[in-house]
């Protein structure tokens, strides 16, 4: 790493991690007894200079070859056992492109074609299948009518409900479900054939140069000492919000676990780009209950995933954690912010997180090191 960013990690970070490290009086917030993991309580706010391009060209991203039709799915499709609205028995799948494959920005249309065999002794294939799809510009399924057993139906699209170019995983998602169709009403078989197309409407459009998020550096912060609450969660700080993703809850019920979620600065344009191979993340915490410690939990909206990161080091009031970021789960280079969202939680299960009455504080890095390394650049001990 240069040794610009190691004087940033420097200036950044103080972390004894073992009973008996010393750190200044001036860098050591008030603690409960115990051994901290703390960034210095006077680092000053990240500012992240203005993005450098990779190259002053603008460029196209090919994905059709010389073809107006590209196939992004062919597949066999097992229809889930389920419940409809009213609490019927149904059969239906939700179903994502393969990794790797995406709905290029061009896209005037998707055929979708879904056929089934007939059942035994049935005659002709019975049946129809409701498709309904999720665009990469929505959170909602929209409707795409119903699909009898080889008889295409189109999907037209706009520019915003593609994909953008170096995504890995689309955010398109497809929803079949069988419905009875036909004299007399059948529904189709439980397994089916589902090919998805896509045929070039628009021109190849131009992109902008790549812009280079690392500029050089292998560690990029990505939060910088948020701070929270953790006991009857009613104060909000900083970047901080209640309940999950959309907002605060209201009104927590008191056996629901007490947890704070900690958004990376939209203003501040910080995102997990593509490259980045491990996060790492200090979390530091004082509680009126010395026993009760803090986990920390992930969630993104380009695999999309979740799940609980990593301990690596740990002291009595602090830990350090850690993740390997798969490629799919990055934010594109054109990405103006991230999907990226962390949790903080109480260790434990339901019932133990009253226990818990304190405050935290939380520090993130990207980086392009392997774990190991990203944490011998960042902690010191």
């Amino acid at each position: 790493m240069r040794s610009g960013a190691l004087a940033l990690v420097g200036l950044l970070l103080l972390v004894p991690l073992l009973a008996g490290c010393a750190s200044s009086p001036k860098a050591q917030p008030e603690q409960s007894s115990g051994t901290s993991v703390a960034p210095l309580s006077d680092a000053p706010a990240y500012t992240p200079p203005p993005p450098k391009p990779m190259g002053q060209r603008w460029h196209f991203h090919d994905y059709w070859h010389g073809t107006p039709v590209i196939t992004l799915l062919d597949a066999n499709i097992t229809l889930n056992v389920s419940q409809d609205a009213a609490g019927l028995p149904a059969l239906s799948q939700i179903v994502g492109l393969p990794n790797g494959v995406i709905v290029p920005a061009e896209t005037g249309f998707l055929t979708v074609n879904v056929t089934w065999a007939s059942q035994a002794g049935a005659g002709p294939s019975g049946g129809a299948v409701n498709l309904t799809y999720r665009p990469a510009d929505s959170q909602s399924y929209r409707g795409a009518g119903n699909a009898s057993s080889g008889k295409p139906v189109l999907i037209f699209t706009t520019a915003s409900m593609c994909d953008v170019p170096h995504r890995q995983e689309s955010f398109w998602r497809f929803n079949l479900t069988a419905v009875p169709n036909g004299t007399p009403p059948m529904i189709p078989a439980q397994t089916v054939r589902l090919t998805i197309t896509a045929t070039i409407g628009r021109p190849l459009f131009i992109d902008p140069p790549h812009v280079d998020w690392w500029q050089g550096d292998d560690i990029i912060p990505l939060i910088a000492n948020a701070k929270g609450d953790i006991a009857t969660a009613t104060t909000r700080a900083g970047n901080l919000t209640l309940g999950g993703l959309g907002g605060a809850a209201a009104g927590t019920p008191p056996d629901a676990p007490a947890a704070q979620d900690v958004a990376v600065p939209a203003d501040a344009s910080r995102i997990v780009p593509e490259g980045a191979v491990t996060l790492v993340a200090i979390l530091n915490w004082t509680s009126q209950a010395p026993t009760q410690k803090l986990m920390l939990r992930y969630e993104e909206a380009n695999l999309p995933s979740s799940g609980a990161m990593s301990i690596t080091k740990e002291g009595d009031s602090g830990r350090v954690f850690v993740l390997s970021v798969r490629p799919a789960q990055t934010d594109t280079t054109y990405s103006n912010r991230t999907t990226w969202l962390f949790h903080v939680v109480p260790e434990g299960g339901t019932g133990t997180e009253a226990a818990f009455q304190g405050s935290f504080t939380l520090v993130a890095w990207v980086t392009r090191l392997q774990p190991a390394d990203a944490v011998k650049a960042i902690v010191r001990t």
